[in-house]
């Protein structure tokens, strides 16, 4: 895993986001394509948060588009519809260290810590974001909120279809409404299959790490087992029997371990945590794997 060279943060509210930058003096917001603040977002006219990665991509003008850099996402509630593109903007730009929060719950934060306003740039940088590196939930708590809020969103769409019939102002034919419900449904099975996409640990890390993590992994969890498990098509090529790493490996890979994106260690904290397999635990994992230690 490379070093990161700099450190981003893209905030997005509803129909607008804003870029800044983490120096040494603290966050700055950054000025894109000549546009600075507050930049306004919309689907339709292309306008996206994915949008902006790119422009931030160009700005930077490294072979390695975003390889080397890690990206804080601060997203509303009502703005979750952007991310599955914006994951899929990521592997495109090559960034694999990027975090994502929920933006109402970090400002219910920040007010506890200096009562201030979304539209206030010198708040978002002096507060909001300083807050953002502070501990916070598990991932598995993450997941929920992020599919919570996925299905407020479509529910509230399905809501606002059945209103305007109800009104009079929408679909006036019962078979038009029952089409309409039957898409926003699909459209929200969709949705959140993306977003659990984005929040699965990289395979390649599960298959370095979990030898390491569980005494006997593989003889407690079979190849094609882990393929389910992960959603793969191809089962891993693992040894029968798999030999135990030494425990000088098994400390080295402890150390590469808390040197990943928090975002990364969470991912595969949260997978390991979701397991109902009877698998133990290495005693030099167990702090961060069975405690809300990330």
């Amino acid at each position: 895993m490379s070093s990161v060279k700099e450190t981003f943060a893209l905030i997005i509210g509803e129909n607008r986001a804003v870029f800044f930058q983490q120096q040494k003096t603290g966050w700055q917001p950054l000025t894109l394509s000549g546009e600075s603040g507050w930049l306004k977002t919309e689907k339709r006219s292309g306008d996206s948060p994915g949008k902006r990665l790119h422009a931030l991509s160009e700005r930077l003008n490294s072979e390695q588009q975003l390889a080397d850099y890690a990206i804080l996402i601060v997203c509303s509630a009502s703005s979750y519809g952007y991310l599955p593109a914006l994951a899929k903007t990521f592997e495109a730009l090559k960034c694999r260290q990027w975090q994502l929060l929920q933006l109402e719950q970090l400002c219910t934060r920040a007010q506890a810590v200096q009562p201030g306003d979304l539209d206030s740039l010198s708040w978002l940088a002096e507060t909001l974001l300083p807050v953002a590196a502070l501990p916070i939930q598990t991932t598995t708590d993450a997941g929920d909120t992020i599919e919570a809020a996925a299905d407020g969103a479509i529910d509230g769409a399905i809501d606002g279809a059945i209103d305007g019939a109800i009104d009079g102002a929408g679909y006036r034919d019962p078979e038009d409404l029952a089409q309409k419900i039957q898409q926003l449904q699909r459209e929200k099975s969709e949705l959140r299959a993306s977003l659990c996409a984005t929040l699965q640990p990289d395979t390649e890390l599960l298959l370095s790490f979990l030898p390491a993590i569980y005494e006997s992994f593989w003889s407690s969890i079979s190849p094609a087992d882990f393929a389910l498990l992960t959603g793969q098509v191809t089962v891993p090529n693992i040894p029968s029997p798999f030999p135990e790493p030494s425990a000088d490996t098994v400390y080295t890979l402890k150390r590469r371990f808390t040197h990943l994106p928090v975002a990364e260690r969470e991912k595969i904290v949260g997978w390991c945590r979701s397991l109902s397999h009877a698998v133990k635990v290495r005693p030099v994992f167990r702090d961060m794997i069975l405690e809300d230690v990330i």
